[in-house]
């Protein structure tokens, strides 16, 4: 009878453990059949738009990487806060706005910019692209 007793314990804990494991497995990243993986979206960040060296607005940014496979979002979630250090310190470098159009974000320069930066905070290989989620201008006030 004892045994029997274990057994139902095991199964009734088996089913307890398993649920909450079966609800997580839905928010890992998942491939479909295009074999897409998905983005991992880092927190927005303002850059200053500086022209003729005064700034002229700000620009609020939004990316996303894209990971080399479903594993590699664990690295990419693990230096987060150094993906926006490095980030951070690259908009604040140099010019982000367009040549000629100050109201605009470079985003074609600002780009292999950024994923220079990347590249020094995540090993080789961790991200495949970087996508502009949002570029909204800021303007200043009292302009």
């Amino acid at each position: 009878m004892a045994t029997r007793f274990h057994l139902l314990a095991l199964f009734c804990l088996g089913l307890i453990c398993g649920a909450p494991l079966a609800a997580h497995a839905e928010d890992a990243p998942k491939d479909d059949k295009s074999g897409g993986i998905s983005a991992v979206e880092l927190p927005p960040f303002f850059a200053p738009m500086i022209v003729d060296g005064k700034l002229t607005n700000y620009a609020y940014i939004t990316v996303a990487l894209m990971p080399a496979s479903p594993a590699k979002v664990v690295d990419i979630r693990a230096k987060v806060a150094f993906l926006q250090d490095a980030f951070l310190r690259e908009v604040n470098h140099g010019t982000i706005a367009k040549d000629g159009d100050p109201n605009t974000v470079d985003v074609e320069a600002l780009k292999p910019r950024l994923m220079d930066r990347m590249n020094t905070v995540l090993p080789a290989g961790t991200v495949t692209d970087l996508k502009f989620n949002e570029v909204s201008i800021t303007s200043l006030r009292g302009k």
